[in-house]
């Protein structure tokens, strides 16, 4: 194994250090690390997770029993949400399944997002701010799109020879990343659209109870009704409502919209999902 005390402090040399670091031998080379002033958030967020901080994240107060790595882990936590680790050029991907980033989606706070958030996905970060701002997630999700963002490959800074030369790419549903100077590798698997985690329902209420006969079977049939119920809701209730998920939601409103019939939805799909409408990427 290399030396610590033998390497050259810059970023690119710290990510590759940490690689090869054997998290047996313990803490202190982290702790090191992290007091670098060429320690940036992208090699903070690495050693986090190396760390296994994910698992922190998912059961905060646990691990009593590992009193030494409960204190770095939490220490390192506070530090990262306390914005004293500044981005640079650098590309940073949490290795995360979908099913990983769902989980834990529904455990953090918008501040803690910065954990699950990549950083440089396109050209310059998922964002133009500079610090640790985290994105809305409830707001314009497509904005944050991989499949959109990554259609045509991108080219930046390779972290680890700091040339030009690193192409992004997506394969499926794997982000690869390969520089052609220095023949660095990463492939960060399962990114998916959003829209794809989206396990949240919408009410979708039609706001008028003059359907015309001939479009009733196709109303009936999107609010999952037979034509004679879709009738004695109408007549009782004056309205239809029905609460379904966003696959769903999304072609009853385009029977609506084709109809000109008025309804109301909750919460906002359009706000949401700005081009979610006839979208190639989904």
């Amino acid at each position: 194994m290399v030396d610590y005390n033998k390497i050259i402090k810059n970023e690119g040399n710290l990510i590759q250090f940490l690689y090869g670091y054997n998290w047996d031998d313990g803490f202190k080379i982290p702790y090191k690390i992290l007091d670098e002033k060429e320690c940036t958030l992208q090699v903070a967020l690495l050693i986090f997770e190396f760390a296994d901080g994910f698992s922190y994240m998912e059961n905060k107060g646990e691990g009593l029993e590992l009193p030494e790595w409960s204190m770095f882990i939490s220490g390192l936590y506070n530090r990262i949400l306390n914005g004293e680790f500044k981005k640079s050029e650098c590309v940073y991907y949490p290795d995360l399944t979908r099913v990983q980033i769902y989980k834990l989606k529904k455990l953090l706070s918008e501040e803690e997002y910065v954990f699950i958030t990549p950083i440089n996905i396109d050209n310059q970060g998922l964002t133009s701010e500079s610090d640790n701002t985290v994105t809305n997630p409830t707001v314009d999700l497509c904005r944050d799109c991989v499949r959109k963002n990554l259609e045509i490959p991108k080219k930046g800074i390779c972290r680890m020879c700091g040339e030009n030369t690193l192409t992004e790419e997506l394969q499926g549903a794997s982000i690869y990343l390969h520089c052609g100077n220095c023949g660095y590798e990463v492939v960060a698997a399962s990114f998916f659209p959003p829209c794809h985690d989206d396990e949240e329902l919408y009410t979708i209420t039609v706001l008028s109870n003059d359907i015309k006969k001939e479009n009733k079977p196709r109303i009936a049939k999107c609010f999952g009704l037979g034509v004679m119920e879709l009738s004695k809701e109408l007549s009782e209730k004056n309205h239809l409502e029905t609460k379904v998920k966003l696959d769903i939601a999304e072609r009853i409103l385009v029977v609506l919209k084709d109809m000109s019939i008025p309804f109301s939805v909750t919460p906002q799909i359009i706000e949401k999902y700005p081009d979610l409408s006839g979208c190639k990427f989904r």
